[in-house]
């Protein structure tokens, strides 16, 4: 029983003992965790007040170069002052020569509104080596030191200020497109008797005027090669782009819009057609209506052109066709119906609108019948209208040589349906003259009678335009009836003279026996 007691009482001591000995051994290793502990709470907090010094510091590590200043140990606003004098050099460097045709503009760093990103690369130069862990910076910080680090500070236009330098230049150089023109050439404008057939013959009628094209400033392209220019840092010369405008009307397109529509010539070779008077008043009538641009509606009226044939306006004296087509006489002015009646042709064939015409009294020889239109001053007028939507061309000249008068017509191109116009006419009939008529004139010499005008047959006559596309007839179109008086030999007799019996008189002088 006792060894029992005794047995269990050695045992309890030797647990006893083996707990004192495992607590002692927990003791030491938490003593010595806390030793380690704080032997690494201060290597850390000692890492870290160093790390913080180097980040703090407030200065560029030594090597840090900006636009070639090294700047290290300098604050922020050492640095920036350290680069101000570098700043303003490449400034004043910057330049850009923008160049059209003769057209230079230079633009400045100023004009460009120039502004430098200094604070952005400041703030991110003096970042370097400032993040991570103590011994990698360390080692960045070697790098620097023994490497250097270069930084740019980089420069942008103020695209608001470019836009308005842009606007402006363009503004400058917009040329707006100008169409072709023409002119009626100045060579063939002389007027009056000074007017010769060499005038004209193989010359032009016209001057034409290429069309300009309109340029306009491609702003947006220039915009952007601009900038590109700059930030490549390229300050040669740029060509300024522009947009080419082409004109509305070419001059190809003005010559296919105006062509001769119809000429017409008559001649004056005959007898008293070729009398010097009559040719210098022929001559001076073509001389004004030559050049003459009726516009679109308007009518010519050919007594207001030439004005009142007399003596005083320069006219001569030469025959015209009086009472009724029974003989002629000196006036002045007589022979200008030739032109007018030359016009009234090339007018009808151009497809003009004849507004008022009259025929002579008689039937002329330069001129199938019908196809005549006489003028008096103050009276009988030719007139026609421009029924076109284009300006009529009137040009007309006298060739002496040949002993012609002739009329041109330009205008728009026919319509689709027809190419040309034959004017021309028929006699349709004949008109007989009446008994001789007899009157009497007291100043015709005693018993004796005079021929005041021979007999001579009426006719009537019609007129056609018709309408051909190639060789091929379109149309026929009555122009006008024309009738031309028939005139009775006429007498004229004095006192004392006996006239047959039987024959008309419009006298009421006496029949003596």
């Amino acid at each position: 029983m006792n060894n029992k007691k005794q047995a269990k009482t050695k045992s309890k001591k030797q647990a006893n003992k083996t707990l004192g000995i495992v607590l002692l051994a927990v003791s030491f290793i938490l003593a010595a965790v806390a030793l380690y502990l704080y032997n690494d709470y201060n290597a850390r907090m000692m890492t870290e007040q160093e790390k913080q010094s180097i980040i703090n510091t407030g200065t560029f590590h030594n090597g840090i170069i900006i636009n070639g200043v090294s700047v290290g140990s300098m604050t922020i606003d050492e640095a920036k002052l350290a680069l101000l004098p570098v700043l303003e050099e490449t400034k004043n460097e910057i330049a850009i020569t923008l160049k059209y045709d003769d057209y230079v503009q230079i633009l400045t760093a100023d004009d460009l509104g120039i502004a430098f990103n200094t604070d952005e690369v400041l703030n991110k130069a003096i970042m370097e080596a400032r993040e991570g862990e103590l011994d990698d910076i360390k080692k960045q910080i070697a790098d620097i030191e023994q490497n250097g680090r270069e930084f740019t500070v980089d420069y942008l236009p103020d695209k608001t200020a470019l836009r308005k330098i842009i606007q402006s230049i363009a503004q400058e150089l917009y040329s707006p497109p100008v169409d072709a023109s023409f002119e009626i050439n100045p060579e063939i404008m002389t007027k009056g008797t000074d007017l010769k057939a060499e005038n004209l013959s193989g010359i032009d009628r016209f001057v034409f005027h290429e069309a300009e094209e309109g340029i306009s400033v491609d702003e947006e392209k220039l915009l952007n090669e601009i900038e590109s220019h700059i930030s490549a840092r390229d300050f040669n010369e740029i060509s300024i782009p522009v947009i080419n405008a082409p004109a509305a009307v070419t001059a190809d397109s003005l010559k296919k819009s105006i062509v001769l529509r119809d000429s017409f010539h008559t001649s004056f070779g005959s007898g008293s057609y070729d009398r010097k008077e009559r040719v210098f008043n022929i001559t001076k009538a073509a001389g004004i209506i030559n050049g003459t641009v009726v516009a679109p509606g308007e009518i010519f009226s050919m007594n207001e052109v030439l004005g009142d044939r007399t003596y005083s306006s320069g006219w001569q004296p030469a025959p015209a066709v009086v009472e009724g087509g029974a003989k002629t006489e000196d006036q002045p002015g007589g022979g200008v119906c030739q032109v007018s009646t030359t016009l009234y042709n090339a007018v009808v064939s151009s497809d003009l609108e004849v507004v008022y015409r009259q025929a002579h009294s008689m039937k002329l020889g330069y001129v199938d019948g019908g196809l005549d239109a006489t003028i008096d001053s103050g009276h009988i007028d030719f007139k026609w209208r421009n029924n076109t939507k284009s300006d009529i061309y009137v040009f007309a000249w006298v060739d002496t040589e040949k002993k012609e008068v002739h009329c041109e017509i330009y205008g728009p191109p026919f319509p689709e349906e027809f190419d040309r116009i034959e004017f021309t006419s028929k006699r349709v009939s004949t008109i007989e003259p009446s008994a001789d008529v007899y009157q009497y004139d007291e100043s015709v010499p005693y018993g004796t009678i005079m021929l005041l005008n021979e007999a001579r047959n009426g006719s009537v006559w019609k007129s056609y335009a018709a309408y051909y596309k190639g060789d091929t007839e379109i149309k026929t179109v009555e122009i006008a009836k024309t009738t031309y008086r028939a005139h009775p030999n006429r007498y004229a007799y004095g006192p004392g003279y006996i006239r047959p019996s039987g024959g008309p008189s419009n006298s009421k002088g006496p029949k003596k026996g």
